[in-house]
Formats: C-alpha cells, structure tokens, sequence
C-alpha cells in the first residue's frame, strides 16, 4: 500500500514537472512573439457582437447569430453571412452573383430584408421562377482588402456569375492601415510595384471571444476553490488564440494556402507603402484579373459621402480611379447619378450609411448594370 501511494506521488510530481517545463515554455515563446499593436484596443461592441476573430482577415462574420442592431433584426447564417443559408454547390440554371464590401454590403442600420443583396434578389427575380441568387458577404469595417482577400477564401467558391464590389469612403483609409475598428487587419503594400500581401496572421486584439463560437462569454476552466483559471496560462492561450494554424494555413486547401496561388508576394514588413487609393485600384484590377479567369463578371458599386450627394459640383473621393476602371472594363454604377431624387431619405439621420431606400436605389441601379449590361453602367 505504501508503495503504491509512493509511486502515485512520484507520477503527480513527474505530472506537475513536465506541465511546468511546458508552461515555462509556452511564456518564453509568448515573449518572443508579436503581440497587437497599442491602437489595437479591442473590437466594438458592432463588431463583438456579429463578428469574431480570423486569423488571415482579422475578423469575420459569426455564424448561426441573431440580434438586433440600430432597431433592426441581423441575422446570419452557418457561415457567418447575412441572408440565407446557401449551399457552395450551384444549382443547375441559376445564376449566382456574390456581394462583397463593408457595411455599406452588410446591411448597417437596415433590416435582413432591405440590404442591398436582398433588395437585388428581389429585383432580379420579379414576375416569375427564381432565376439568380444573390449572397451577400458584406462585414462592417472591412477594406478592400479583406473584401478581396474573403472573396478568395469563399466567395469564389460559390462559383459567381457576377461579383459586385461595394465602395466606400472608409476604404482608402483602411487599406493604408494595419490596425481599424480597434483591431488588427491585413495589408496589401507595394514592393518595386508588385502588390503584395503583409500583416498576415493579424495579431489578435484584447477582446475577441476567444472561441468564434461564443459571442457572449470568454472561456473557462477554474480549479474549485482556488482562483487559479488554467485558461489564462500560456499554454491555454498558445492554442486558444489560434497562433498554431498559421503553419497550417499554408499546407493543402486552406486559406493562405488559397491566397497564396492568387497571390504571389505574402510577406511581413515593420512598415508598408503604398497609398490606401492606389491600393483599392490595384485590388480592383486583380479582382477583376481572377473573376474574369474563372468566368465571372465583376461590377463595382461606388458609394457616395453624403455631402457628396448633397453637393453634386463636389468632386468624390472615387473620381481619381473611374477613368482606371473604365481603362481596364470594369463596369460600375456610380450611385450619386442614381440617388439624386432621394434627398437626405437615402441615408440614415445623421449617418453616412445607405437607408432601405437608399439601397433600394442601388439594388435597382445594379440591376439594370447587370440585365442590360454595360449600356446601363456608369
């Protein structure tokens, strides 16, 4: 008996030695490794409460989550997307086209039902059978750069007829930055003119939930009675933060490894160049490269500031690239041509996003750019 309790001890020190060799491990290893900018504070409650952390685009939509936002009802879908649930495989006769942008996409301030893709899938389907399905991957805050970056990584794989890219005035601030909304991103710089990808895996910001699961509580695992919580050590932190599946990433369908062959240059700098206006003109002329390849259309929404359209002899923030857009093909519908007969009703009171009317309008104009083809783009 007393042998038996001897070795028993003998295992629990062995036990309790090698966590701690582990453990002093995990801490020498978190010393050493990048952690969030200072301007990362952590998300915003927007973001807390729809989105969750992802460890190429810095954050992405929760699936299966429904709430209420600026009076209205958000709803996404098991992949984290706002509309219905829509299976990667196409049905046969149907065309598909994949929405990607920011809030002005997502939905900010308006119902499921009067985003902008919901309000195109009613127009394209009028009088009849459903003949297209629109999905909407729009994520509040997102630049260029991670609309790109989630069409690679998804929207692609739901094999698009067209793709329509939204535009705002955030975008060229953001795709000059590492750190938005309070959390670390992506960043697309130039290096002797070849884009290139940096700032990959984004540092994950204080504040996420760390399982993109649980919206609403972080883990835990406390010893009873004590207020020891194994979840803070760094052991629990190196795998709960996800820092392990950046090697991963890269091997086989992945998505770095996706990025990778769209991609050329991935690279991590201290400091990145390249003008966040220019970087959007850039995207675009690879989006437009890759869509055409895997034979979609691209079609880009540009939205106007509000005292853009209020103003009309005001120059947009966007004009600087429309001749490029032109020169290349890429359609577009200039949407402060459209708006004109909406006044202030086509944004939200003392907000710059898009009201249920004012994406009405650009459904309606987006339609028409897509039925009736170049004629009825901008």
């Amino acid at each position: 008996m007393k042998g038996l309790l001897r070795n028993l001890l003998l295992s629990l020190a062995a036990l309790l030695v090698c966590a701690s060799l582990v453990e002093a491990f995990f801490r020498v290893l978190a010393r050493s490794r990048r952690g969030p900018s200072a301007e990362a504070t952590g998300p915003t409650a927007e973001h807390y409460r729809f989105n969750g952390y992802h460890p190429l685009l810095g954050y992405d939509g929760l699936p299966n989550v429904r709430g209420r936002f600026h009076g209205q009802t958000v709803t996404h879908n098991s992949k984290g997307n706002r509309g219905d649930e829509v299976g990667f495989e196409k049905p046969a006769g149907v065309k598909r086209v994949v929405v990607v942008g920011d809030s002005q996409a997502w939905g900010y301030g308006v119902g499921d039902d009067e985003t902008i893709p919901a309000q195109l899938s009613r127009r394209l389907n009028e009088g009849g059978a459903a003949r297209y399905q629109v999905l909407n991957l729009g994520v509040g805050g997102y630049g260029t750069d991670q609309a790109f970056l989630k069409y690679l990584v998804q929207g692609r794989r739901y094999a698009p007829d067209v793709v329509v890219l939204t535009v705002f005035k955030n975008d060229p601030v953001e795709n000059a930055r590492t750190v938005a909304w309070g959390v670390e991103k992506p960043r697309f710089y130039l290096d002797a003119g070849r884009l290139c990808l940096g700032n990959v895996p984004p540092a994950r910001a204080p504040g996420w939930p760390n399982n993109r699961l649980l919206a609403d509580r972080e883990p835990s695992l406390r010893i009873p009675g004590t207020s020891i919580d194994l979840v803070q050590s760094a052991t629990a932190q190196f795998f709960l933060r996800r820092e392990w599946l950046p090697s991963l990433l890269a091997k086989g369908d992945s998505d770095l490894g996706v990025v990778r062959r769209y991609v050329g240059c991935v690279a991590n700098r201290d400091a990145y160049a390249g003008d966040g206006l220019e970087i959007l003109g850039r995207l675009v002329g690879e989006l437009k490269r890759i869509t055409a390849s895997e034979g979609a259309r691209l079609v880009l929404l540009l939205v106007p500031k509000a005292k853009e359209q209020e103003d009309p002899a005001m120059p947009a923030y966007y004009d600087p690239l429309t001749a490029g857009f032109r020169a290349q093909g890429v359609p577009f519908v200039d949407l402060r041509r459209h708006l004109g007969g909406q006044g202030p009703a086509a944004f939200l009171p003392n907000d710059p996003h898009l009201s249920a009317a004012g994406s009405r309008v650009a459904a309606e104009a987006l339609s028409d750019c897509l039925v009736k083809g170049q004629p009825a783009c901008d």
